[in-house]
């Protein structure tokens, strides 16, 4: 898409599926951009769990928190990747912790 290339990001969602040791998963991928949000929104209220990938550079922005959020609430579990800790920005634990004063650890259940 010209929008994704123009601005860089993500605006529709994208779906991969495969078996692995004998599950089905299905993997979505989905806009982290606030201004494409509905469909991340949307299918938080069908998934087992979700993979929350953090940019290291950007830090967790206020769209995320709501994303965390909102997982919590539906009781969904979280696994937290940070990406992009090749450049310059904040280290990964100093971001986990961060992730802490938020409530949003993966140990917050």
């Amino acid at each position: 898409m010209e929008l994704e290339r123009k601005r860089g990001i993500s605006v529709s969602s994208t779906v991969l599926q495969f078996d692995y040791q004998g599950y089905q998963i299905n993997l979505l991928d989905t806009p982290g951009h606030k201004d494409f949000s509905e469909d991340t929104y949307r299918v938080l209220t069908a998934v087992d769990a979700v993979v929350m990938v953090l940019d290291a550079a950007k830090g967790i922005e206020a769209q995320t928190q709501k994303l965390f959020e909102v997982c919590r609430q539906r009781g969904v579990p979280i696994f937290t990747f940070i990406n992009k800790c090749d450049r310059p920005s904040k280290g990964p634990v100093e971001l986990l912790e961060k992730s802490k004063r938020y409530s949003i650890s993966s140990r917050s259940r």
